[in-house]
């Protein structure tokens, strides 16, 4: 497992709040963008979020969105993504997030890394086949 830095988390409760709180405000003629991202960002249903951890017991997400309009590609993509994941990990065994470095996410209906400062002793590195 690796800290990634900060989760964007949303708290029900001040939600609620804030909602009731500026429900007066909006019209029907107002836009507004609820983000999917954050809707496993729960700690206390998913763990520490915050943490990579492969080996995570509560697996559920929406990263390829639900019902029926889930990707096709989905369990192709979970596939390439197990087996990327365990070559990496393979031939580079104790590649690690540098600690000093900040990991930038970028949010909207998607969200993403900008960075993800890693470092490695390259003399451990295991070559390809």
């Amino acid at each position: 497992m690796s800290e990634t830095g900060p989760a964007i988390q949303l708290e029900p409760a001040r939600l609620v709040r804030a909602l009731a709180a500026i429900a007066a405000l909006l019209t029907l003629a107002h836009v507004v963008l609820l983000l999917v991202t954050v809707s496993t960002g729960h700690d206390e249903i998913h763990g520490l979020v915050s943490l990579f951890d492969l080996d995570r017991e509560n697996k559920t997400h929406i990263s390829f969105n639900t019902g029926p309009h889930r990707c096709v590609g989905s369990h192709l993509a979970r596939i390439e993504l197990k087996v990327f994941l365990e070559e990496w990990f393979k031939r580079m065994p104790n590649v690690r997030r540098d600690p000093d470095q900040r990991v930038r996410l970028r949010g909207g209906q998607t969200l993403a890394l900008e960075n993800l400062p890693l470092l490695w002793d390259p003399s451990e590195v295991v070559s390809a086949r």
